[in-house]
């Protein structure tokens, strides 16, 4: 893995991003995409892909350094978005599940983001249009005013969520070191569940 960051001459590439399987970063973009656009955001951390419902809901995919080949940024922060179905498609122009070197370069404000693949000697090279992001809410927060933090199976919360009384405007959540509950007050009356076998 290379990685340079380097606030001195400014160079034509932004960005350069190289993986040795795209499938590894497309497998992962696909718990994210339940909206039109993505947002790039690269720093000297690492890669987030972020989608953005209505600042009501937003997926985060995150890759370290440490997951590329090459990792090479030339700004302290470049952000941008581009359509995530053609992100996608041009992960998969070999087909789907088919493991290809990945690189990725952005030349900065205004200029495509380049995606090239290579299996077997042939090379696709795709370049998508960039737009500037519009303020995007962070919901990164930090870790010290976290009050509670529950980590469970998603087919339990998805029952658990199937469960609730539809009627309820509100949804509430008790958490405690053993278990957590959720509590309606709908038509059915209040109702709270409790799930204490979360862990995973």
């Amino acid at each position: 893995m290379t990685f340079v960051y380097d606030k001195g001459e400014p160079v034509k590439t932004a960005v350069l991003m190289k993986m040795e399987d795209s499938q590894e970063l497309y497998q992962a973009l696909k718990t994210i995409d339940f909206q039109e656009n993505c947002l790039f955001d690269i720093t000297e951390n690492g890669l987030r892909v972020i989608v953005d419902d209505q600042n009501a809901v937003q997926g985060v995919a995150y890759f370290k350094p440490e997951l590329f080949a090459e990792f090479i940024i030339n700004q302290s922060v470049v952000t941008f978005c581009i359509p995530f179905f053609l992100f996608a498609e041009c992960l998969c122009v070999f087909g789907m599940g088919v493991s290809t070197v990945l690189k990725m370069t952005y030349d900065g404000h205004g200029e495509p983001f380049v995606v090239m693949l290579e299996k077997d000697g042939i090379v696709v090279r795709c370049l998508i249009k960039t737009v500037i992001p519009d303020t995007m809410l962070d919901f990164d927060f930090n870790p010290a005013d976290v009050a509670a933090k529950v980590l469970m199976k998603p087919a339990i919360l998805k029952e658990i969520f199937l469960e609730l009384d539809p009627s309820t405007p509100t949804i509430g959540f008790r958490i405690d070191e053993n278990s957590i509950s959720v509590i309606t007050d709908g038509d059915l009356g209040k109702i709270q569940q409790v799930e204490s076998s979360f862990l995973l």
